[in-house]
């Protein structure tokens, strides 16, 4: 490894770790969004098997 790839590849190890982190929090949201629309209907739907049993 020559000295001017060790610098390239660590001038590009910070973006690259952005860019999981933005895919982290990115997936995340979507998790969080599918939570929210999703635990309403679950919560809905287990109460009213639980009345009419």
């Amino acid at each position: 490894m020559t000295h001017k790839a060790f610098l390239t590849a660590v001038s590009l190890l910070p973006s690259l770790i952005t860019f999981k982190k933005g895919i982290t929090s990115f997936l995340t949201l979507i998790a969080l969004n599918l939570a929210y629309y999703t635990v309403p209907y679950a919560v809905f739907g287990s109460t009213l098997l639980a009345m009419h049993c």
